[in-house]
Formats: structure tokens, C-alpha cells, sequence
């Protein structure tokens, strides 16, 4: 695909679930093409989290892959 359409580079993603924008609801993958000067803009707004909160969620996910690995 890059070669063909001689892309400078692209972005790939997923929605999941309505919160995340997604409006057709089985799994797919958006694939942007991208060129300088595109003008496209993928802007995120990162939520700030308390100290050790980070620390919380990342123990409790290592909890769940390790109760059902």
C-alpha cells in the first residue's frame, strides 16, 4: 500500500465501543493514508491521573492476565 500510493507514512486504528466512537458495531480497522502538508490531525487530550493511580491500574491488570493465563 505505501509503495502504490507512495504514502509518506499512515495511521491505523480502532474504535471500541460507543464511548470510543464506534458507530458500526463488529471489529475493523481504519487505515488514514498521510502526506506532508495532509492537514489531518488526530488530537488527544490525555486525562491526568492522582499520584500512584497509574501504579493501581497497571497492578490490576497484571492481576487479571495472571488469573487467566
Amino acid at each position: 500500500m505505501v509503495e502504490c500510493l507512495q504514502l509518506e507514512g499512515f495511521n491505523i486504528f480502532s474504535n471500541n465501543g460507543a464511548i470510543a466512537g464506534q458507530s458500526v458495531f463488529h471489529f475493523h480497522w481504519h487505515v488514514t493514508p498521510r502526506y506532508s502538508g495532509d492537514n489531518i490531525r488526530f488530537e488527544l487530550t490525555l486525562k491526568q491521573y492522582s499520584d500512584g493511580q497509574m501504579a493501581i491500574y497497571g497492578q490490576r491488570i497484571r492481576e487479571f492476565i495472571n488469573r487467566t493465563a
